[in-house]
């Protein structure tokens, strides 16, 4: 895609930047090279237990002086960069380790369950492009900050509020 932009001379290369900066590196690059870095960390350092969740933080002694994208950043690159994470990364491998994994997406199908169950009363149309920022959220951040911060959770009692409308042919 991004040799098609060649043909509008200048502009076209500047969209080519842009788009080689947001879709490649942001969603093909970034999530896949922090993945590596939470797994190497948590090999080598304790893990969470969830402590970075609020409510489960009240319980649990969190081990880490800084919050876990800061924490991660300064390990790697020596300065408080946040390296924000999925759900796979944050709620998984830094709270219990690779077996997590299996936990975390147990959750998160229910969640998508729960979700799609309550999308079901508007039409499809509608609730894809409503959900589209909360898809490339639920894949960079902790499941909780995608249930609150991002809106999944409101955005699922309003579709389940809203009136059904047939999907019109």
């Amino acid at each position: 895609i991004p040799v098609i932009f060649d043909a509008f001379g200048e502009v076209g290369r500047e969209l080519q930047r842009l788009y080689v900066s947001f879709v490649h590196a942001r969603i093909f690059g970034v999530p896949q090279l922090v993945m590596a870095q939470y797994i190497g960390f948590f090999a080598q350092h304790p893990e969470t237990a969830w402590s970075q969740v609020a409510g489960i933080g009240a319980f649990v002694a969190d081990p880490y002086d800084m919050d876990l994208p800061s924490t991660l950043g300064h390990f790697f690159y020596g300065t408080p960069v946040g390296l924000n994470a999925g759900l796979w990364a944050q709620d998984g491998i830094a709270a219990g380790g690779m077996p997590a994994l299996l936990f975390m997406s147990i959750v998160a199908a229910g969640v998508l369950w729960i979700f799609d169950s309550m999308a079901a009363r508007v039409p499809p149309r509608f609730a894809f492009i409503a959900v589209t920022v909360i898809g490339v959220s639920f894949m960079n951040i902790p499941l909780p900050t995608t249930l609150v911060s991002a809106g999944m959770a409101l955005l699922a009692v309003l579709m389940y509020l809203a009136p059904h409308i047939p999907e019109r042919r």
